[in-house]
């Protein structure tokens, strides 16, 4: 099974003049007919170790290939000159050795995997030993990011990544081309592009190519890894960079990893505090938390007066939006952010000091505003909101017949809410608020 990943210099632009116009038209042409060459070697010509019957959802479907490990201990090898000429599918492809720092990235986007399935994936320096080939191509001939095979494939366990066509070289934990190692260690794990049939795999619902978002825009780097809209995402930045994209794989990808391959992450055990990151620098990223245990925090107090958005509920893995401001909470203009994970209580958030919108989930919350003028959107459970300084206001899902609201003083009300049967649902304390 061959996945490639087109670079970044396959992008025609039409010209304005019809000669422009037409040699435009001629490199479309050629594109397409490198992607349809692609896509043909994309079909499952083998026979394939399959996971047997599951229970995913129509999303989950779209990206478990039918293929997979059929053990959990998997070791890993860098390959060098000294091993030999690469040989795949038939094709010689020269290479060039690693240095210590891609192997460290290398590295991260590995345990990213590791960490959230019952896989355990060492490092080996016998090559005799290894599961999982790591090469890395130096070949100007070479016209994809990378590529990777199923686990039902001959070539299983080959994963490329190309030198050539890599801006950063270094393949920066966050960068552009850091995508490639954790998008093709996915192809190497079972799990297939959620915009076409690789194996057995369907697609996400409202995709009909690799750069249609889909419903609710859910085919993106933001919420699957295994996606090809990183660039032209909603999310993520516009142009080639070393941060602001993903540092793991996201929330449906976590979601099917867990399934192939069940246990192994219990993770953020205790009280934990996930900031969100407050620069454009190297080491800034998008990721999904997950956490165990504990009474859990996003903080955004470290934005100053920008404005930020946390979205304190789990995705959902089965395509609904996240709501108006979707799922990723975030500080403005900041490349990065975070998405919590499928099954992932978060209880408390802390708002900065701009005019923020923090979005509650049916957990007991604990959440904090701060200088500015801030929305609050409450949901189930018994919460506790501080509105802080500004003109403030929090939202209650329903019709207001559903609550009673009492008030106390000039900025707190208690709301309960009302049952069916008249019984009370649920309470929210709402201090130093404005408005309701």
């Amino acid at each position: 099974m061959f996945l490639a990943e087109p670079p970044l210099n396959n992008i025609v632009s039409p010209g304005f003049n019809l000669y422009l116009f037409l040699i435009s038209i001629i490199l479309i042409i050629v594109l397409i007919y490198k992607m349809a060459t692609r896509c043909k070697t994309c079909e499952n010509k083998l026979s394939a170790n399959k996971a047997g019957t599951r229970s995913f959802t129509q999303y989950k479907n779209a990206l478990d290939s039918g293929q997979h490990w059929g053990k959990t201990n998997l070791k890993y090898y860098f390959y060098s000159t000294s091993d030999g000429p690469v040989v795949q599918d038939g094709e010689g492809e020269s290479i060039r050795n690693w240095t210590e720092t891609q192997k460290n990235n290398w590295r991260t986007a590995i345990s990213e995997w590791d960490k959230h399935c019952g896989l355990t994936l060492t490092e080996t320096t016998d090559i005799n030993e290894q599961d999982i080939k790591l090469y890395l191509i130096d070949d100007n001939s070479y016209p994809y990011l990378g590529h990777a095979y199923f686990p039902g494939s001959v070539f299983k366990g080959q994963n490329y990544c190309s030198y050539n066509n890599a801006t950063d070289k270094n393949f920066t934990v966050g960068s552009y081309d850091y995508i490639t190692m954790v998008h093709e260690l996915g192809h190497t794990l079972g799990l297939a592009h959620p915009h076409d049939t690789g194996g057995t795999s369907t697609v996400f619902p409202g995709v009909s190519n690799s750069a249609n978002t889909g419903t609710n825009q859910q085919n993106q780097t933001a919420y699957t890894v295994m996606s090809y809209n990183d660039l032209n995402s909603p999310i993520t930045p516009n142009n080639v960079q070393s941060y602001g994209f993903i540092k793991g794989p996201m929330a449906y990808d976590i979601s099917v990893i867990q399934q192939l391959y069940p246990g192994g992450d219990s993770q953020n055990t205790g009280n934990s505090s996930h900031i969100l990151p407050s620069n454009n620098t190297t080491g800034t990223v998008y990721e999904t938390i997950v956490d165990s245990t504990g009474t859990d925090t996003i903080d955004g107090s470290n934005a100053g007066t920008n404005k930020v958005f946390i979205n304190m509920n789990p995705h959902s893995v089965d395509g609904d939006s996240g709501g108006r401001d979707g799922w990723v909470s975030k500080i403005s203009g900041v490349d990065g952010g975070i998405v919590v994970a499928n099954d992932t209580t978060i209880e408390n958030a802390i708002a900065g000091e701009g005019n923020d919108k923090i979005v509650g989930n049916d957990a007991d919350n604990a959440i904090q505003g701060g200088g500015g003028n801030d929305a609050f959107v409450a949901s189930n459970g018994s919460d506790l909101i501080y509105g802080g300084n500004g003109i403030d206001r929090v939202y209650f899902p329903g019709n207001i017949g559903f609550y009673s609201i009492i008030k106390y003083g000039t900025r707190r009300f208690v709301i309960y809410g009302i049952g069916a049967y008249g019984n009370i649902v649920g309470k929210t304390d709402v201090r130093q608020m404005e408005r309701l």
